[in-house]
């Protein structure tokens, strides 16, 4: 992902919400905190991985934009979630030479947009909500294999969204 990511020039927007239970560790005293803390992790990863910091906007909104119910364990589940929207610009060659040693991509290879020219980034890892197979670009399949190396598991919510949990075995 941070390649496709590092071949377009718009802008990265990342945000994070938490579910509507209260926290109240010394490490995030509120859900603010915590969502705060998810999305500032992840553009911290970005830029260490050559992302421009001037590209990226973290956006903690807590227990404040529920997608589910908060009532109930599953509500909560889908109510924890951080979602990264990158505006799709393409890079000019020269920029993105620097940024690839050898072709990502077919020239008429392009990642799954939304309306609103973003990435649909859950579409490239996984299957659509319609079951039908969806092509997994060569970065996506890497970015799959990361995920699970870390114990993670995909799955695809009613929203479209993909929710990450941790796999038991």
């Amino acid at each position: 992902m941070v390649d496709w990511i590092a071949s377009t020039q718009g802008a990265v927007e990342i945000e994070g919400y938490t579910d509507k239970l209260p926290i109240h560790t010394e490490a995030f005293p509120d859900n603010w905190s915590l969502s705060s803390a998810r999305v500032v992790a992840i553009a911290s990863y970005l830029t260490a991985q050559g992302i421009e910091g001037k590209r990226m906007k973290a956006i903690g909104f807590g227990e404040y934009a529920p997608i589910a119910d908060n009532a109930t364990d599953e509500g909560r589940q889908l109510n924890r979630r951080v979602v990264i929207k990158v505006e799709n610009l393409p890079v000019p060659a020269a920029t993105a030479n620097r940024f690839f040693k050898t072709p990502k991509a077919e020239p008429n290879t392009q990642a799954p947009m939304a309306p609103d020219n973003s990435l649909l980034v859950d579409k490239a890892i996984t299957k659509s909500t319609d079951n039908t197979a969806t092509k997994i670009p060569d970065n996506s399949q890497l970015l799959l294999e990361r995920i699970k190396e870390k114990g993670l598991v995909p799955e695809r919510l009613p929203s479209g969204a993909l929710k990450f949990s941790h796999d038991p075995n």
